[in-house]
């Protein structure tokens, strides 16, 4: 183990020395984030979901400030702004079929885009600004330890 570990799963550091190279290995971490993050992959696990899962009877719907808000800016940002937004309406249109689900599709959304930013920040850190990115299989960027995207 590498000393000073960061304590975040999402930074881009290690608290290890792998045998393949912390740089190949940040890559393919991020490669994998990626995928798994994607607009496509992300909107079909979140409809396996909701296919699966039986969401508790409630007694009615109340939509406060908050929600209001919330429902907007997604709409804003991933139904009109973002490439994607074919993806978040497809998950929108099949809750609004299910009233129910609504607001878990919304929070579900808005988490997506989340984890789709981190594993953007990641790929910039893997990537670099020193090049090393996977063309190097990221050894460029792994040669400074445990800080390997640290700042």
């Amino acid at each position: 183990l590498l000393p000073t570990p960061s304590g975040d799963n999402m930074d881009g550091t290690i608290n290890f020395s792998p045998k393949m190279g912390a740089g190949r290995l940040l890559a393919g971490y991020h490669r994998v984030v990626a995928a798994i993050y994607s607009e496509e992959n992300y909107c079909e696990r979140i409809l396996t979901f909701f296919r699966n899962y039986r969401v508790p009877r409630r007694r009615r719907l109340q939509l406060r400030w908050a929600e209001m808000r919330a429902l907007w800016r997604s709409v804003w940002h991933l139904g009109i702004l973002s490439p994607g937004r074919r993806h978040y309406w497809k998950v929108m249109l099949w809750a609004m079929r299910r009233p129910r689900y609504l607001d878990t599709a919304i929070t579900l959304s808005i988490n997506g885009h989340h984890y789709r930013q981190i594993s953007k920040a990641v790929g910039e850190r893997v990537g670099g600004a020193d090049g090393g990115g996977a063309e190097d299989g990221g050894e460029a960027c792994a040669r400074n330890g445990a800080k390997v995207l640290g700042g």
